[in-house]
């Protein structure tokens, strides 16, 4: 799942309907449905919105900007270490589940905020 995928997909997606909106599994899919897109001469947001996830670095430094989700990975990777920890001091501790709540980071590729 890369950039270039994302761009195949889009184009895909493009011989078909217009849609409003695209939201990819990862934010390098995103970023080659927006090249996509651009080649096809459409406006992001304008044409049509895009989406991604993982909130990567990549995000906010792409044009435009990209809306992500955010999937708390530095969080998840510190309650994992804090368990591990945990479960080798007391290995007969009663398994946890712990969770961390995605959030979504709005920016200007669904055209709402740069």
């Amino acid at each position: 799942m890369n950039a270039h995928g994302g761009r195949l997909a889009a184009e895909r997606l493009l011989a078909g309907d217009l849609p409003d909106a695209i939201f990819c599994a990862n934010d390098l899919l995103a970023l080659g449905a927006i090249a996509a897109l651009r080649a096809a001469a459409l406006d992001v947001p304008g044409d049509v919105a895009v989406a991604g996830m993982d909130n990567t670095s990549l995000a906010p430094f792409s044009w435009p900007p990209l809306t992500s989700v955010d999937l708390g990975s530095a969080e998840r990777a510190k309650l994992a270490a804090e368990l591990l920890l945990q479960r080798i001091d007391h290995p007969t501790r009663r398994p946890r589940t712990v969770g961390v709540e995605p959030r979504l980071v709005v920016r200007a590729s669904t055209g709402t905020r740069s």
